[in-house]
Protein backbone atom coordinates (compact mmCIF):
# COMPACT_ATOMS: atom_id res chain seq x y z
CA UNK A 1 0.00 0.00 0.00
CA UNK A 2 1.93 2.96 -1.32
CA UNK A 3 1.18 6.52 -0.26
CA UNK A 4 1.02 8.34 -3.58
CA UNK A 5 -0.10 11.81 -2.55
CA UNK A 6 -1.27 13.92 0.38
CA UNK A 7 -3.14 17.21 0.12
CA UNK A 8 -3.73 19.49 3.10
CA UNK A 9 -6.55 22.00 3.59
CA UNK A 10 -6.72 24.52 6.44
CA UNK A 11 -10.34 25.59 6.84
CA UNK A 12 -12.18 28.00 9.11
CA UNK A 13 -15.86 27.22 9.68
CA UNK A 14 -18.03 30.01 11.19
CA UNK A 15 -20.17 28.98 14.17
CA UNK A 16 -23.82 29.87 14.62
CA UNK A 17 -23.00 31.54 17.94
CA UNK A 18 -19.92 32.40 19.98
CA UNK A 19 -18.47 29.45 21.88
CA UNK A 20 -17.03 30.46 25.25
CA UNK A 21 -14.65 28.34 27.35
CA UNK A 22 -12.49 29.00 30.40
CA UNK A 23 -9.78 30.64 28.30
CA UNK A 24 -11.31 32.11 25.13
CA UNK A 25 -14.29 32.98 22.99
CA UNK A 26 -14.47 31.49 19.51
CA UNK A 27 -16.66 32.47 16.57
CA UNK A 28 -15.27 29.80 14.23
CA UNK A 29 -13.75 26.33 14.33
CA UNK A 30 -10.43 25.80 12.56
CA UNK A 31 -9.62 22.36 11.18
CA UNK A 32 -7.08 20.69 8.92
CA UNK A 33 -8.33 18.18 6.36
CA UNK A 34 -5.91 15.68 4.86
CA UNK A 35 -6.60 13.89 1.57
CA UNK A 36 -4.37 10.85 1.16
CA UNK A 37 -4.15 8.69 -1.95
CA UNK A 38 -3.08 5.06 -1.48
CA UNK A 39 -2.90 2.72 -4.49
CA UNK A 40 -5.22 5.05 -6.39
CA UNK A 41 -7.80 5.24 -3.57
CA UNK A 42 -8.35 8.46 -1.68
CA UNK A 43 -9.08 8.73 2.03
CA UNK A 44 -9.86 11.73 4.19
CA UNK A 45 -8.81 12.66 7.71
CA UNK A 46 -9.46 15.66 9.91
CA UNK A 47 -7.71 17.16 12.91
CA UNK A 48 -8.75 20.23 14.90
CA UNK A 49 -6.19 21.05 17.62
CA UNK A 50 -7.65 24.55 18.29
CA UNK A 51 -6.80 28.01 17.02
CA UNK A 52 -4.26 28.75 19.75
CA UNK A 53 -2.01 26.57 21.97
CA UNK A 54 -4.29 26.95 24.99
CA UNK A 55 -6.31 23.73 24.92
CA UNK A 56 -3.08 21.78 24.41
CA UNK A 57 0.47 22.48 23.25
CA UNK A 58 -0.65 22.16 19.62
CA UNK A 59 -2.54 24.70 17.51
CA UNK A 60 -3.97 24.70 14.01
CA UNK A 61 -1.40 26.88 12.21
CA UNK A 62 1.44 24.98 13.87
CA UNK A 63 -0.08 21.59 13.04
CA UNK A 64 -0.53 22.61 9.40
CA UNK A 65 3.12 23.70 9.15
CA UNK A 66 4.31 20.47 10.74
CA UNK A 67 2.16 18.36 8.42
CA UNK A 68 3.28 20.31 5.36
CA UNK A 69 7.00 20.58 6.14
CA UNK A 70 7.77 17.34 7.98
CA UNK A 71 5.09 14.67 8.41
CA UNK A 72 3.74 14.50 4.87
CA UNK A 73 7.19 14.39 3.19
CA UNK A 74 8.10 11.52 5.54
CA UNK A 75 5.39 9.25 4.12
CA UNK A 76 5.04 10.24 0.45
CA UNK A 77 6.17 7.37 -1.75
CA UNK A 78 6.47 4.96 1.18
CA UNK A 79 4.83 1.57 1.54
CA UNK A 80 2.47 1.68 4.53
CA UNK A 81 0.86 -1.67 5.19
CA UNK A 82 -0.77 -0.88 8.53
CA UNK A 83 -1.63 1.82 11.02
CA UNK A 84 1.33 0.66 13.09
CA UNK A 85 3.65 1.10 10.12
CA UNK A 86 2.40 4.65 9.65
CA UNK A 87 3.01 5.40 13.33
CA UNK A 88 6.58 4.08 13.01
CA UNK A 89 7.28 6.41 10.08
CA UNK A 90 6.03 9.36 12.11
CA UNK A 91 7.70 8.30 15.38
CA UNK A 92 10.94 10.31 14.83
CA UNK A 93 8.84 13.47 15.14
CA UNK A 94 8.14 13.82 18.85
CA UNK A 95 4.67 14.50 20.24
CA UNK A 96 2.24 16.39 18.01
CA UNK A 97 -0.50 13.78 18.28
CA UNK A 98 -3.15 16.07 16.80
CA UNK A 99 -1.15 16.56 13.61
CA UNK A 100 -0.34 12.86 13.30
CA UNK A 101 -4.00 11.95 13.85
CA UNK A 102 -4.99 13.73 10.63
CA UNK A 103 -2.78 11.42 8.59
CA UNK A 104 -3.76 8.36 10.62
CA UNK A 105 -7.45 8.95 9.96
CA UNK A 106 -6.85 9.53 6.26
CA UNK A 107 -4.86 6.27 5.99
CA UNK A 108 -7.57 4.25 7.73
CA UNK A 109 -10.29 5.78 5.55
CA UNK A 110 -8.40 4.88 2.36
CA UNK A 111 -7.61 1.41 3.71
CA UNK A 112 -11.27 0.74 4.52
CA UNK A 113 -12.33 1.85 1.04
CA UNK A 114 -9.73 -0.42 -0.57
CA UNK A 115 -11.06 -3.30 1.51
CA UNK A 116 -14.65 -2.49 0.59
CA UNK A 117 -15.72 -2.26 4.23
CA UNK A 118 -17.01 0.54 6.42
CA UNK A 119 -14.29 1.67 8.83
CA UNK A 120 -16.28 0.83 11.96
CA UNK A 121 -16.54 -2.75 10.79
CA UNK A 122 -12.92 -3.01 9.67
CA UNK A 123 -11.62 -2.08 13.14
CA UNK A 124 -13.89 -4.59 14.88
CA UNK A 125 -16.92 -2.48 15.75
CA UNK A 126 -20.31 -4.10 16.33
CA UNK A 127 -22.57 -1.11 15.66
CA UNK A 128 -22.46 1.71 13.13
CA UNK A 129 -23.87 4.19 15.64
CA UNK A 130 -22.11 5.93 18.53
CA UNK A 131 -24.04 7.65 21.29
CA UNK A 132 -23.01 11.29 21.60
CA UNK A 133 -23.62 13.88 24.30
CA UNK A 134 -24.39 17.58 24.57
CA UNK A 135 -21.49 19.98 25.14
CA UNK A 136 -22.60 23.25 26.75
CA UNK A 137 -20.36 26.31 26.63
CA UNK A 138 -19.76 28.84 29.41
CA UNK A 139 -22.96 30.89 29.73
CA UNK A 140 -23.78 34.24 31.28
CA UNK A 141 -25.76 32.96 34.28
CA UNK A 142 -27.05 29.86 36.04
CA UNK A 143 -30.58 30.18 34.64
CA UNK A 144 -29.27 30.11 31.09
CA UNK A 145 -27.16 27.04 31.92
CA UNK A 146 -30.10 25.18 33.45
CA UNK A 147 -32.21 26.04 30.40
CA UNK A 148 -29.60 24.58 28.06
CA UNK A 149 -29.33 21.43 30.19
CA UNK A 150 -33.11 20.99 29.96
CA UNK A 151 -33.00 21.40 26.18
CA UNK A 152 -30.28 18.77 25.91
CA UNK A 153 -32.24 16.29 28.03
CA UNK A 154 -35.45 16.93 26.11
CA UNK A 155 -33.53 16.24 22.89
CA UNK A 156 -32.62 12.82 24.27
CA UNK A 157 -28.96 13.33 25.16
CA UNK A 158 -27.95 11.03 28.03
CA UNK A 159 -24.59 12.70 28.59
CA UNK A 160 -23.98 16.39 29.25
CA UNK A 161 -20.63 18.19 29.45
CA UNK A 162 -20.59 21.52 31.29
CA UNK A 163 -17.91 24.18 31.05
CA UNK A 164 -17.01 26.65 33.82
CA UNK A 165 -15.02 29.84 33.34
CA UNK A 166 -13.53 30.47 36.77
CA UNK A 167 -12.29 27.77 39.10
CA UNK A 168 -13.54 29.68 42.14
CA UNK A 169 -17.12 29.61 40.87
CA UNK A 170 -17.09 25.98 39.71
CA UNK A 171 -18.29 24.28 42.90
CA UNK A 172 -21.15 26.77 43.33
CA UNK A 173 -22.23 26.39 39.69
CA UNK A 174 -22.09 22.59 39.86
CA UNK A 175 -24.17 22.53 43.04
CA UNK A 176 -26.79 24.81 41.43
CA UNK A 177 -27.25 22.72 38.31
CA UNK A 178 -27.15 19.29 39.97
CA UNK A 179 -30.91 19.21 40.79
CA UNK A 180 -31.75 19.80 37.12
CA UNK A 181 -29.93 16.65 36.00
CA UNK A 182 -32.09 13.57 35.62
CA UNK A 183 -31.16 10.24 37.16
CA UNK A 184 -30.55 8.62 33.79
CA UNK A 185 -28.12 11.28 32.59
CA UNK A 186 -24.35 11.32 32.93
CA UNK A 187 -22.66 14.69 33.36
CA UNK A 188 -19.08 15.92 33.42
CA UNK A 189 -17.68 19.33 34.29
CA UNK A 190 -14.54 20.95 32.94
CA UNK A 191 -12.61 24.18 33.32
CA UNK A 192 -10.29 23.21 30.44
CA UNK A 193 -7.01 22.73 32.32
CA UNK A 194 -7.81 25.46 34.85
CA UNK A 195 -8.08 22.91 37.68
CA UNK A 196 -5.33 21.06 39.50
CA UNK A 197 -5.99 17.57 40.85
CA UNK A 198 -6.53 19.05 44.30
CA UNK A 199 -9.00 21.59 42.91
CA UNK A 200 -10.94 18.80 41.17
CA UNK A 201 -11.40 16.93 44.47
CA UNK A 202 -12.29 20.15 46.30
CA UNK A 203 -14.92 21.14 43.72
CA UNK A 204 -16.39 17.64 43.71
CA UNK A 205 -16.73 17.62 47.50
CA UNK A 206 -18.09 21.16 47.72
CA UNK A 207 -20.68 20.64 44.98
CA UNK A 208 -21.91 17.28 46.25
CA UNK A 209 -21.07 15.51 42.98
CA UNK A 210 -19.65 11.96 43.29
Amino acid sequence: MRVEAVELFHVRMPMKEVWRTAFSEESAIESIFARMVIDGQEGWGETAPYRSPQYSSEWCDGAFSLLHDWLTPAIIGREVASGEALAELLAPFKGNQFAKAGLDLAWWDAHARLEGQPLWQLIGGTDNRVEVGADIAVLSDIDALITEIAKAQEAGFKRTKLKFARAGMSAWCAACVKPSLTRWSTSTATAVSRWTICRCFANSTASGWP
